[in-house]
C-alpha cells in the first residue's frame, strides 16, 4: 500500500470517528409554551420548565406569558389562524372547545394509551370531562379551581354574633326567602347582620359580593340544579331560560335591592373600587371568588401592613329550598395544557405536558 493511500485511509478513519458523535449530538428541539399566569404562578411554571430542561437536554422551552386572560384566548385563535401557534398552550374548559372544533388541538387519548405508567384515571374525573370534547380529552389538567369560596372578614362575623363560618359552612344554607328560625345557618339572616349603615342610613359595609356580577346568579342557579348548557362536552343550547337560572338572577337582584350586595353603580361609579378592594378596605364582609385569589389576598393583606385584618375562607352555602335540603353544588373552573395540532414536535410536546 502506497503512502498516499495509507494517508487517505487514516484521514477517513479519523473523520469517521469525529462524525459519529457529531451525528448523535443533534441540536435541541425548541418548544414554545404559552400561559396566562400571574406573577406567583409564573415563578412556579418557570421552575418546572427549568427542571424539565435539566432532565430533558434534547428539548428547550421558550415560555411566553400573556397575563390578560381574555386577550390570551383571542391570541391563541389568531396565532393558529396565522400558522404561528405555540406548540403547547394553557387552556381551560371555557375556551378549549372552539379550538378543538377547528381541529386546532390534538386529542390526547392516543398518548394516554401508549405511554407506560400513565393513567388518566388518576386525575379528578370532573375536570378531565370538562376538558373533553366528543369523547376525546384535549387538555391534560393542571389544576382545579373551585369558585364557590367565600373570603370572609372574621372580625365582622364576630361583631355580628355569627361566630366563625368555617366551623359550620357544611350546614350553612340559602333559600329564596329568609329563614330566620335557622339563625346564623341562614345566608340572608347572616347578610342582614353583617350589613352596616351609618346614622344617615348610608351603607358603610356590604354583606356579600362576588368577584364578577354573573358569579352570584350562576352559583345560586347551579345550586338549585340548573346547568348553563345542555351538554358540557358538546353544547348545542344555552339553558339560561331555565326557571332555576331565572330564580338565581332574581335572588341576586334582591340582594342588591336590600343593600346586602353592592351594585355595579356602587363599585364602578361612586366608589371606583373593585369588589376585592371593597373587601380589602373592610367595606365588604364576604367576597366570593376562586381559589386563585389567595396569593392576591396574602399580598394585599400582608400581616404587619396597615391593610391587614384577620380573614379566612369557607364554602359558599348550599341551597336548602322547601325540599328539606339538597346536595352541595358549586361552580368550579380549572386549567391544563394542550398541544396545538400544528406543532412539528408532537412527541416532545407530550413529554412536556406530562412533566408540567
Amino acid at each position: 500500500m502506497g503512502p498516499l493511500r495509507r494517508l487517505f485511509l487514516a484521514t477517513a478513519a479519523a473523520l469517521a470517528a469525529v462524525a459519529a458523535p457529531l451525528a448523535q449530538a443533534a441540536e435541541p428541539v425548541t418548544l414554545r409554551l404559552s400561559v396566562w399566569d400571574g406573577d406567583e404562578a409564573l415563578k412556579t411554571v418557570r421552575g418546572i420548565v427549568a427542571d424539565f430542561e435539566r432532565q430533558n437536554p434534547d428539548i428547550r422551552v421558550k415560555l411566553e406569558n400573556y397575563p390578560d386572560y381574555a386577550l390570551y384566548h383571542q391570541k391563541m385563535v389568531i396565532t393558529y389562524a396565522a400558522n404561528v401557534a405555540p406548540d403547547v398552550a394553557l387552556m381551560d374548559p371555557v375556551n378549549f372547545q372552539r379550538l378543538a372544533r377547528r381541529k386546532a388541538l390534538m386529542p390526547l387519548n392516543s398518548f394516554f394509551e401508549r405511554t407506560p405508567g400513565f393513567d388518566i384515571k388518576a386525575y379528578y374525573p370532573e375536570i378531565v370531562q370538562a376538558h373533553s370534547y366528543q369523547g376525546q380529552c384535549y387538555v391534560l389538567p393542571r389544576d382545579i379551581a373551585p369558585e364557590g369560596l367565600i373570603y370572609y372578614n372574621k372580625k365582622a362575623f364576630a361583631e355580628a354574633g355569627l361566630g366563625d363560618p368555617k366551623t359550620y359552612d357544611k350546614e350553612w344554607t340559602w333559600d329564596l326567602k329568609a329563614r330566620p328560625e335557622l339563625g346564623r345557618l341562614d345566608f340572608l339572616t347572616a347578610c342582614e347582620r353583617l350589613m352596616k349603615r351609618d346614622k344617615r342610613g348610608k351603607i358603610t359595609r356590604w354583606a356579600y359580593s362576588p368577584g364578577w356580577p354573573e358569579l352570584a346568579a350562576q352559583t345560586f342557579g347551579l345550586a338549585m340544579g340548573g346547568t348553563i348548557v345542555d351538554n358540557s362536552e358538546d353544547p348545542k343550547t344555552i339553558t339560561t331560560t331555565d326557571p332555576r337560572w331565572i330564580a338565581g338572577y332574581r335572588y341576586t337582584y334582591d340582594l342588591i335591592k336590600k343593600g346586602y350586595m353592592p351594585s355595579n353603580t356602587d363599585t364602578q361609579g361612586s366608589l371606583m373600587q373593585s369588589t376585592q378592594q371593597l373587601f380589602a378596605s373592610q367595606k365588604l364582609a364576604m367576597y366570593q371568588n376562586g381559589i386563585w385569589e389567595v396569593p392576591n389576598m396574602r399580598k394585599t393583606l400582608k400581616p404587619g401592613s396597615k391593610e391587614f385584618f384577620d380573614w379566612d375562607i369557607c364554602l359558599a352555602p348550599k341551597y336548602a329550598g322547601d325540599r328539606g335540603g339538597a346536595p352541595v353544588r358549586s361552580l368550579s373552573g380549572g386549567s391544563g395544557y394542550a398541544i396545538f395540532s400544528s406543532t412539528p414536535h408532537p412527541e416532545q410536546s407530550w413529554r412536556l405536558l406530562r412533566f408540567l
